[in-house]
């Protein structure tokens, strides 16, 4: 495996799609969104009901597969990984403390 650079992403989203539903009732949530943390970093997510912010939550933590894309913890493609590795990860990258992000909605 790679060294990681010391200014490389700790989580990283890359071109991320996510939809729910099918025909007529299909709803796009995530479209071609991207995203990197760093390690003491500090995000703010903001937006308003429905645009996806639980979503790309659920979808970086693992919690969610993405129609589409790469989320990268460590470098590491978590949807390449088999799922014994992925459980494995360090317990700052789980689904419990993915990162430190604060989501936040405008009445």
């Amino acid at each position: 495996m790679k060294a990681r650079d010391d200014d490389s992403p700790t989580l990283e989203g890359r071109q991320l799609w996510c939809s729910f539903g099918d025909g007529e009732t299909k709803a796009t949530v995530l479209h071609d969104v991207s995203v990197e943390l760093f390690a003491g970093q500090i995000t703010l997510l903001m937006g308003p009901s429905g645009s996806g912010k639980s979503t790309l939550l659920a979808v970086l933590s693992g919690l969610l597969r993405p129609d589409g894309g790469q989320v990268l913890a460590l470098g590491r493609d978590l949807w390449a990984m088999p799922d014994h590795d992925r459980e494995r990860l360090p317990p700052a990258l789980t689904a419990a403390s993915s990162s430190r992000v604060t989501t936040c909605s405008r009445p």
